[in-house]
């Protein structure tokens, strides 16, 4: 009899203690799972993002070119926007059109993109990052492509800086119209791990 009942209290114990080992596995799990999935969405994602990085500038006669309706950002109230990727810091959102396409790292409090626009005359670039980051390396890349870079020193959004750069549709067109934006990948991966980090 004594040994049923230790052998009952052991058995109680070993269940008690499978239990709580299953519970604290399920727990790391779950989190790990969830981290996986994050990870998942956003390598399909990016796969999409750095796949697409030639824009189609209106021809001159084209009055429908719209560069300015866009400017940076597309409109966080619009109902047709596209879907986001939840990261870490924030949410990740994608706008492509014919003649523009950018990424915004939309966080509680600011949002930074990388934004190209292919006009009829000019084509224009747009980093906004972090005020504490350096835009040295985006400079020497427009330079690079003999364009005009600028930043927006009037700026009013605490916590972020507007860069720019401007280049001459004419020298960096093919006869498609088409410009492929050398800087694409690595400008996207920028502003990916702002919101990731």
């Amino acid at each position: 009899m004594k040994f049923l009942k230790t052998f009952l209290a052991f058995t109680a114990t070993l269940q008690a203690a499978l239990l709580l080992i299953a519970c604290s596995d399920s727990k790391i799990t779950g989190t790990d799972e969830q981290a996986n999935s994050i990870t998942a969405n956003l390598d399909s994602a990016l796969a999409v993002w750095l796949s697409s990085d030639t824009l189609i500038a209106p021809k001159p006669q084209d009055t429908s070119a719209h560069w300015s309706h866009y400017y940076i950002i597309d409109d966080p109230s619009s109902t047709i926007r596209s879907p986001g990727v939840k990261v870490k810091n924030g949410t990740l959102y994608k706008n492509v059109d014919t003649d523009f396409e950018s990424l915004t790292c939309e966080t509680k409090t600011n949002w930074f993109v990388y934004s190209v626009n292919a006009g009829d005359s000019l084509i224009h670039k747009y980093l906004v990052l972090p005020d504490s980051m350096s835009a040295g390396d985006f400079e020497s890349d427009c330079i690079a492509e003999r364009g005009l870079f600028g930043t927006d020193t009037t700026s009013k959004t605490a916590g972020q800086k507007v860069h720019s750069c401007d280049l001459e549709s004419a020298e960096h067109l093919n006869e498609s119209r088409q410009y492929v934006d050398p800087n694409w990948k690595k400008y996207v991966e920028l502003i990916v791990g702002i919101c990731r980090d």
